[in-house]
């Protein structure tokens, strides 16, 4: 069944889409879907190549905006303060 879904998208990159859709003779909505299906489908194959142990604890810790660097300076900061 299909149902419909409003996106909101940048105008230059719906005139990309357009340009692209029209050149591979291919719908929008149906290039959308397309995406769509291999991001769930790339997603649930991390999930099923992760070991037990990781799929265990995965998604225990929040996302976090600090770089490696961050993280590191303040661990060492506290280590020597």
């Amino acid at each position: 069944m299909n149902t419909k879904l409003t996106l909101r998208l940048n105008e230059n990159v719906i005139d990309q889409i357009k340009i692209f859709t029209s050149q591979n003779n291919i719908s929008i909505s149906r290039l959308t879907e397309k995406l769509f299906e291999n991001i769930i489908l790339l997603e649930r194959s991390a999930i099923k190549n992760l070991t037990p142990i990781a799929k265990k604890y995965k998604g225990i810790l929040a996302d976090t905006k600090e770089n490696y660097d961050d993280i590191k300076y303040k661990i060492l900061k506290n280590k020597y303060e």
